[in-house]
């Protein structure tokens, strides 16, 4: 979450390309959201409760970079609040497999 209370995800091919996208609202609410940031077709999609609420269009990657870390939270954002129940899928979801994982 950045300060603005927005949700953002990168996927990274290097240090000078990449895929970005921030969601249009503020999650920061004080209830629990359920976030989701897929690569589809070299463009990062960006899902909360289930429902895609913003997706990159113009910068399309060819790989991820491997040496990248994952890393949640506290990327250039000063992230305040928890994460729970972090999972990382070896394929991008589908929105219908994504909004089955935002309800359980």
């Amino acid at each position: 979450m950045r300060p603005d209370g927005r949700l953002g995800a990168t996927f990274y091919q290097s240090t000078t390309v990449w895929t970005e996208i921030v969601s249009p609202l503020k999650y920061n609410d004080g209830t629990w959201h359920h976030a989701a940031a897929v690569l589809r077709s070299g463009l990062v999609e960006l899902y909360v409760d289930g429902v895609l609420v913003a997706q990159d269009t113009t910068n399309a990657i060819t790989s991820v970079q491997r040496s990248t870390q994952t890393t949640l939270g506290p990327i250039a954002s000063n992230f305040v609040g928890d994460i729970d129940e972090v999972r990382v899928f070896s394929r991008a979801l589908s929105a219908t497999e994504i909004a089955a994982q935002s309800i359980g």
